[in-house]
């Protein structure tokens, strides 16, 4: 188990750990009392090649990268949230918390420099949407899903291409933008503003015309979203949820008024990050027949087809892939749909009408990624859903 006695050694193997981190292109670390410091690398958890930390470097690593203020506040509510910037590094949003009597950590990984929607291979119809000039936006997905990174590039096409004014309002800051054609303002809740909801309201007084906001998933939330979208402005923001239809449907559970979502909600985009296999290691493989079944293939149908699969070699940790890659489905909100919706409609039927107006389901696009060889049966079949 790693014993570090002073402050200045702790900050030191910190520093080591995040070079590691950025080094193997990992997007989370974390550190926790009695377990070695873990990455997250395509998706999955992977030891770093350390001892278990004490319980007190733990805490040192933890506590280094806070302000005295933070220390107050982390005292007081026992976690916190928060982000910094490492010159010559990378950014970092950072989450403290207790857990058995010790202090553990999350650490998220955020590139000093915005992605293009054409280095994501974002579609174009995607980033496109952002050319409205009124109306909510939701980015939807699971944790991890790469949906803020998905908004972060929108608003580098819109600094780019427009004029206007745009605020950000994050919980913490996590990509930080200049200004371009654009005039970009961040503002951090609980630094810049009291809540989440006064500096929403505060945005039309503030002559802004585009408004980015982190995760909405309360009814409050989201209800004041969608409130602030109503009244002409155009508002992008991420919401967790399994895809573009269930988004619809839970603003509906969530019993927000039906006039909120017919008068601001204009698009959904869901997504979700498939792993690539390694190019270094891949194989053709025979398909297990049962995922065939799962995901809606006839084995018989499909037996001229191939099927890929990355054995494992030292360029890929012997993970068999290297990187991952973001999926898309775009649903327009249409007249129709919001009758729809008004009506009692089925999720399923919701989801027929989408596909039937030119929806492309997120497991269609991860088939033909897999029919390409680019990810495997295996990722297709844990990382999307089809309500057929």
């Amino acid at each position: 188990m790693i014993e570090t006695p002073t402050s200045v050694k702790s900050e030191q193997f910190l520093r080591k750990l995040l070079n590691e981190m950025v080094q193997r292109n990992a997007t989370d670390m974390h550190i926790s009392a009695e377990s070695p410091p873990m990455l997250r690398i395509d998706g999955k958890l992977v030891r770093m090649p350390y001892p278990a930390l004490s319980e007190n470097l733990a805490r040192m690593l933890a506590l280094s990268l806070m302000s005295t203020a933070q220390r107050r506040k982390f005292e007081k509510d026992l976690d916190i949230d928060f982000s910094i910037g490492i010159r010559g590094l990378s950014r970092f949003r950072c989450n403290v918390f207790h857990q058995n009597q010790s202090i553990a950590m999350a650490v998220k990984a955020i590139p000093f420099e915005t992605q293009t929607p054409e280095e994501l291979n974002i579609p174009p119809e995607i980033y496109h949407f952002g050319r409205v000039n009124a109306g909510l936006v939701l980015i939807a997905g699971p944790r991890g899903s790469g949906k803020s990174t998905t908004q972060s590039a929108i608003l580098k096409r819109l600094n780019e291409e427009r004029q206007q004014h745009i605020i950000t309002i994050e919980e913490p800051i996590e990509f930080v933008y200049s200004s371009s054609n654009c005039i970009v303002n961040q503002r951090e809740v609980m630094r810049d503003t009291k809540s989440y909801e006064i500096a929403l309201e505060s945005t039309p007084r503030q002559d802004t015309n585009i408004v980015f906001v982190s995760e909405t998933n309360e009814k409050d939330k989201l209800v004041s979203t969608l409130k602030i979208a109503d009244m002409g402005l155009l508002v992008f923001a991420t919401m967790r949820s399994r895809d573009a239809v269930s988004t619809v449907m839970r603003l509906v559970d969530l019993e927000i008024p039906h006039y909120l979502i017919s008068g601001a909600l204009r698009f959904v985009i869901a997504q979700r990050l498939l792993r690539v296999i390694c190019p270094s290691c891949k194989r053709v493989v025979t398909p297990d027949f049962s995922l065939l079944r799962e995901i809606g293939l006839d084995p018989e149908k499909v037996k001229n087809l191939k099927f890929h699969r990355g054995t494992g070699c030292p360029k890929c940790h012997g993970t068999g892939y290297k990187g991952r890659r973001p999926i898309f489905e775009t649903l327009e909100v249409t007249p129709i749909m919001k009758a729809m919706l008004q009506a009692g409609t089925s999720v399923i039927e919701l989801w027929r009408h989408a596909v039937n107006e030119g929806m492309v389901p997120l497991r269609k696009v991860a088939l033909k990624m897999m029919l390409d060889g680019e990810t495997t049966l295996e990722q297709v079949a844990t990382e999307t859903f089809s309500y057929q």
